[in-house]
């Protein structure tokens, strides 16, 4: 019997896992492309990120914002592209604007630029991962981080939360205030205080994707996941974020 229940309770726990395709929107779009199966996106649709090409020009940019609450900008001469994303069914919470509604799975890789990268507090089980150049990932768990692919040096810095990068299968934790470089032609890699002179250059950029993220809210009707465009006085919150140790 209890064999019979462990065996249950498992399934209900794999279950309760169970995810289908998440789906963004493009909150801004400018001087850049945003292609899904070589068909160009609108700004303000959902669609279903999964297959997305993103391409700025040298003075473009673009923010897009995904279901479970992360929020991208990328600044010029960036291109990027969602491998997957799926997000467990959820209901509309409205009163937690600022938390991740359910368990998902985001996997981007950047191809070169730079993007801001912005999230609701996560869930703990979900998994945010970008693959930059020269067997480099990383994972991030931070309200506000950025992530640069260049074609000799990597980098990524946690300007509020944590991450952890991957080198060739070796991880390092990130803490809050520090970055991470990786130069392809020197060995190792380099974790360093982020100096006032980049917090004063990157704090803009993330400004954008916190902007962009707080825009929208996403919820559930009749089984589909929807934008909602929401007004600057509507997403004010002063909930703690979540910096849990990856």
């Amino acid at each position: 019997m209890r064999l019979f229940q462990a065996i249950l309770a498992t399934l209900l726990f794999a279950a309760s896992l169970h995810a289908a395709d998440g789906v963004a929107v493009l909150d801004s779009l400018a001087n850049a492309q945003a292609t899904k199966g070589g068909e160009s996106l609108a700004m303000g649709q959902a669609f279903e990120p999964t297959g997305l090409e993103i391409n700025t020009e040298a003075n473009g940019f673009a923010a897009i914002v995904f279901s479970n609450g992360v929020s991208l900008y990328l600044s010029p001469r960036t291109r990027l592209v969602v491998d997957e994303f799926q997000q467990t069914p959820f209901d509309s919470r409205p009163d937690d604007f600022d938390f991740e509604p359910s368990r998902s799975v985001l996997k981007i890789s950047l191809l070169e630029g730079l993007i801001a990268v912005s999230q609701r507090d996560p869930n703990p089980i979900s998994e945010l991962t970008i693959k930059l150049k020269d067997g480099i990932s990383t994972s991030i768990n931070a309200r506000a981080a950025v992530v640069i692919s260049q074609s000799v040096e990597q980098e990524v810095a946690i300007l509020d939360g944590r991450g952890s990068v991957s080198i060739h299968g070796e991880n390092q934790l990130l803490n809050q205030s520090y970055r991470l470089q990786a130069h392809v032609l020197e060995p190792g890699n380099r974790i360093r205080p982020i100096t006032d002179a980049l917090i004063q250059e990157w704090q803009p950029l993330s400004d954008h994707a916190i902007t962009a993220r707080r825009r929208w809210y996403f919820q559930t009707k009749d089984g589909a996941i929807l934008p909602v465009r929401l007004l600057p006085t509507s997403v004010q919150s002063s909930k703690p974020f979540n910096s849990t140790k990856l």
